[in-house]
């Protein structure tokens, strides 16, 4: 039994060391909960967490915008700046998210790299 949970918290050590996380602010159409756009966020492929930091707050008439964090696993060999180049296309062409701009990039808690080029 010992050996088993040593196994399993091997394993989760290996997953959570490639675990990466990102923030974003997201503007959102006001005619769809965030809790929904979350949800839809979470189909994308690599997503394994999304949350919400903060409420979301009415912007101007008819949008919204949300401070997330979502954390995804990058495919096998995958640069992470590629993966994020791809999540950042899938989120501005979902129907009711109308600009996304990430914060930070980071692995864990260690800082990774910048990428304020990416919009």
């Amino acid at each position: 039994m010992q050996e088993l949970r040593t196994i399993v918290k091997e394993a989760i050590s290996v997953i959570e060391d490639k675990v990466v996380s990102i923030e974003a602010l997201m503007t959102s159409t006001s005619d769809r909960n965030i809790s929904d756009i979350l949800t839809e966020i979470r189909g994308i492929r690599g997503v394994t967490i999304v949350s919400s930091l903060i409420p979301s707050v009415a912007a101007t008439e008819g949008k919204n915008v949300s401070s997330i964090k979502i954390k995804y696993l990058p495919m096998q060999g995958e640069p992470p700046k590629k993966y994020l180049t791809e999540l950042h296309r899938k989120l501005i062409n979902m129907d009711n998210i109308v600009k996304i701009k990430f914060k930070d990039f980071y692995k864990r808690k260690k800082k990774y790299l910048p990428i304020g080029g990416i919009m």
